[in-house]
Parts: C-alpha cells; structure tokens; sequence
C-alpha cells in the first residue's frame, strides 16, 4: 500500500494560522485614509515658526516660477495656507514641526516595520485576540454574570467582543494600506493637495497644480502627473469624500461628521441573548 503524504495536511494547518477567521464587525475600508487625512489637516500656521516655514516654501516657488500658478488657484477658490500646506507636505518639507522627519519616510514596507512583528507571530497575534473574544462572548452570555452587564455602569462591557474582533480587522487594514507602500505618507500628500483643488474650484485645474509640484518637487510634468494619478486612483477616491475635514478652519464638526458616516457598528450595546 501506498503511504499517504503528510505534508498536505501540515501545509493546511500552516495555512488556516495565517487565515484567523473573522466573525462579527469589521472596520470601514475608509477608516486608515480618515485617520491620516484627519492627522495631516492638524496645522498651526499662525505660529512664528510656521509663518517662517510658509514664507520660504512662497519663495521657493516664486523662484522657480510657479508664482503665477499658485495665484490663480487661490483666485480660483483654493485658501492660501492650506493650499501651501497641502504642498509642503508634498514636497517632505512641512510648515509645522508637527510633521518633521515623517514625509521623508518611505513609510513600513513589512508587517514587521509596520508593528514590530514577524509574519507568523502578527497572525498567532490576531488569533489569539479572536480566540479571547469568542471567550468573552461565551462567559459574557452565562445568566448569572451576563445580567449585571444589563445596568448602565457596566453595559459597555458587552461590546468587548466585537471590539477586540474589529480591532483584528484594523490590524489587516492596516498592513495592507500601510505595510507594503514605498513613499505611502507623500502619496498620501499629494492625494490631499489634488482632492483639495477640485474641491475647492470644481476642476482639477492640471497645469497650476503641476508647475508648483515641479517647483516644490523638480522634474514633475503632467505626463508624469497623469501617470501618478492611474498608478493612485484607488488613494485618490478613497481620500476625496474627507477632503471637506483638511479644507475646513475649524474641521471639529466636519470630523464628527466623517467618523459617524465610517462607524464599524451600533454605539449601543447588543441585547444579550443568555443561555441555559
């Protein structure tokens, strides 16, 4: 008789660990790009350093030409400040301190850059977490504990399973947008810079937007642009719905606003279904 291989089975076994099976919420596909943009619309351009900072990324453009550029999309509805912001931060050379030192990052190009683990010990990770929350749900659905997570002081504990399995699937989302993405924070940028002129004037005003990258950037020209904006169409429409929050002085309520229309599930608690 012939004996049977044993590797199947162990490459089957070795592939359901890298698999954890997901079961409950998963988080909005939106939720990584909400969070960078909302991160990027952070500016204090009122500081002197800043002020300096935006003076001279002003005259670097004016020496290069792009001048004329910058003041028509500014007639053309664009903000000034943000406009330059959006350009700064393109161009790994931001207005605010906030920002020094991440635009000139490549950005993590591994799961393990990304959360400083291995491959095996990230998914051993991620299964552990969802063993632990079919645990939570198990004990959280026995009659005599599960009834005093019905008062209101402790209601919140019975999201705790979901929790942990969203918190699985913003792991996933965030190696897949961030752990593979060479220059991903300025792509990024640029995104925002390209969303940010349509919104604001309602066209996506190519040529001004292409001289003051070439200016800020150097050997950039629309057919290089058009070439970025295929290669990133993905970035580029997940990034426009949220271009209002990096457009708005005051953007408390517009992120209100884009964290309610990304929510993962229900503010309110489940109603526990008790065993026997």
């Amino acid at each position: 008789m012939r004996r049977r291989r044993k590797t199947s089975l162990k490459t089957g076994r070795r592939n359901k660990r890298t698999k954890p099976r997901m079961t409950g919420p998963t988080v909005n596909s939106h939720s990584i790009d909400l969070a960078l943009l909302i991160w990027m619309a952070l500016s204090d351009s009122g500081r002197e350093e800043s002020g300096k900072r935006l003076s001279d990324l002003e005259s670097k453009i004016e020496k290069r030409e792009g001048k004329s550029a910058l003041e028509n999309l500014v007639q053309a509805g664009c903000d000034r400040n943000k406009l330059l912001q959006s350009l700064a931060l393109c161009c790994a050379k931001p207005i605010d301190s906030l920002y020094d030192g991440w635009f000139t990052k490549l950005g993590p190009l591994s799961v393990e850059s990304l959360f400083g683990l291995r491959p095996r010990e990230f998914s051993t990770l991620k299964e552990k977490l969802l063993k632990a929350a079919d645990g939570i749900d198990k004990i959280n659905r026995r009659f005599e504990f599960g009834v005093l997570l019905t008062t209101p002081h402790l209601v919140r504990f019975q999201l705790l399973p979901s929790r942990l399995r969203g918190y699985v699937s913003l792991l996933d989302l965030a190696a897949e947008r961030l752990g593979r993405g060479a220059y991903f924070y300025q792509n990024m940028a640029k995104a925002i810079l390209v969303s940010y002129v349509k919104h604001q004037t309602g066209r996506s005003h190519e040529p001004e937007v292409c001289t003051l990258l070439e200016a800020v950037e150097g050997d950039y020209d629309v057919t290089k642009h058009r070439e970025w904006s295929n290669d990133h169409r993905d970035l580029l429409d997940r990034v426009s719905p949220y271009v209002p929050i990096f457009a708005s002085r005051d953007p408390g309520a517009v992120i209100e606003a884009a964290e309610n229309a990304v929510k993962d599930y229900s503010p309110l608690p489940p109603v526990l279904t008790f065993q026997d």
